[in-house]
């Protein structure tokens, strides 16, 4: 007898999901890989002939279309037994066991981008790929997962390649993160952007910024010499394929006020002073995994900051006062060493004030007052 329609278990939204699906105790998916085994038959083999994965139903008891269970017993050459759905008390389902936290969830909004960073969609999986020479953001991202979903998220390292694949197997959740704007398939193709309920509020879009700059964006620092000249640049950028995406960290930035350039695929923030706002404002995870050294840019910023107000006291002008010659010439507001008239210094007393170019001076109240800006 063929079990296919299961019994309820508490959410409606798992019986749309799990009611086409056979299933069968582990027991007997095992005795079935071992005839085909020995026929000669591998995983990759029977994944092959029956169009689908015969992994999760060999360690996990899962159940299997009708279509590829057809096409296995045919391949097996006999009936196999199966048992009604099984996980109506268990806790071990992926779909049974997985919760779905609020939208409003800013650590949930922080994984959407990462999701449209460095995420993928399809059917019944969510992909993350990361790059393997960041393990602790690897860590974190786990810790994420299991955080919000209280799922176990699986790690693969794909051969030949410097990634490792965080896998949730969960229609519930493929549908749940449709609903809320995100899409299955290739992003770049579909050019995906940052639902609109995002955008519109600030707390989410810093949320949002974060998942993406984690992912798709770099910190950059690089020290550069031109003869006997050093310097440091400091680089914060985001570098995606899909246009609506850049146009996203560009309006945020603009919304803030702070200062991007814009290539073909990237985002770039230049100016250490709004280097350090941008990072302040958004906090990404890399400062901490990658020791960015925001406190030697805090130092910079300050350094920048002081030398402006110094700019500031800075005049140039110059002032030709009758029968006595140059006065002043491009000098700064206080200095005693090159205000000389006559050997008459600014701290001597007697001194007539005037301004010029709104600057104070104070000259000799025995020389003319009479004078001609130059």
């Amino acid at each position: 007898m063929r079990f296919i329609t299961i019994e309820s278990p508490e959410s409606s939204k798992i019986t749309d999901v799990l009611n086409y699906l056979i299933y069968a105790t582990k027991e007997t998916w095992r005795n079935v890989y071992n005839d085909l085994k020995g026929k000669g038959h591998s995983l990759n083999d029977i994944k092959r002939l029956i169009g689908s994965q015969f992994r999760n139903q060999l360690y996990h008891g899962y159940g299997i279309r009708e279509e590829n269970f057809q096409k296995l017993e045919i391949l097996v050459g006999y009936p196999i037994t199966t048992i009604p759905y099984p996980f109506s008390e268990a806790k071990s389902h992926t779909d049974y066991k997985l919760k779905i936290p609020h939208e409003s969830n800013l650590d949930f909004i922080e994984f959407i981008g990462i999701l449209l960073g460095d995420g993928h969609l399809s059917k019944y999986t969510i992909d993350i790929s990361l790059s393997n020479e960041n393990p602790k953001y690897i860590t974190y991202v786990s810790k994420l997962i299991k955080k919000l979903f209280d799922y176990d998220v699986k790690l693969y390292k794909p051969k030949h390649k410097e990634l490792i694949h965080l896998r949730i197997h969960s229609m519930l959740l493929v549908q749940e993160l449709e609903r809320l704007g995100l899409k299955c398939g290739n992003k770049v193709t579909q050019q995906v952007g940052v639902p609109n309920w995002i955008q519109n509020n600030t707390s989410y879009s810093i949320a949002c910024v974060r998942g993406l700059i984690d992912t798709d964006g770099y910190l950059y620092r690089d020290e550069r010499t031109r003869k006997n000249y050093t310097w440091v640049e400091y680089h914060v950028g985001f570098v995606n394929h899909s246009q609506r995406l850049l146009d996203f960290i560009e309006q945020f930035c603009d919304q803030f006020q702070i200062k991007t350039g814009r290539q073909k695929y990237r985002v770039v923030i230049r100016s250490i002073t709004h280097i350090l706002k941008f990072l302040h404002l958004v906090v990404p995870t890399k400062i901490k995994f990658q020791n960015f050294p925001i406190e030697e840019i805090e130092q910079k910023v300050i350094k920048e900051k002081n030398k402006k107000n110094q700019e500031k006291h800075r005049v140039k002008y110059s002032i030709l006062v009758k029968g006595r010659g140059l006065a002043w010439n491009s000098s700064r507001f206080g200095s005693v060493n090159r205000f000389l008239v006559d050997g008459v210094t600014p701290g001597d007393r007697g001194f007539k004030v005037i301004t010029v170019e709104h600057r104070v001076m104070k000259i000799p109240p025995s020389l003319s007052p009479s004078y001609s800006q130059i």
